[in-house]
């Protein structure tokens, strides 16, 4: 089984105003590699928000094909 990384950025001040990232380097082979690139994600676009936010990760099953 394989996993999707995605994050999710919202302004505290808006949280129905989100912006969602999705992993487009490859497929996590497990939970932990997809938390692990969430995080890196993370440390990624946060520097480019300069109001409170608040980030929430998903780690999404894929089917084989």
């Amino acid at each position: 089984m394989m996993f999707k990384t995605m994050v999710m950025v919202c302004a505290l001040h808006a949280p129905d105003q989100c912006v969602t990232f999705e992993d487009t380097i490859k497929l996590r082979e497990t939970k932990i590699e997809c938390y692990n690139r969430a995080v890196e994600m993370v440390q990624q676009v946060t520097p480019t928000i300069s109001v409170p936010f608040q980030v929430m990760y998903k780690c999404e099953e894929q089917k084989s094909v």
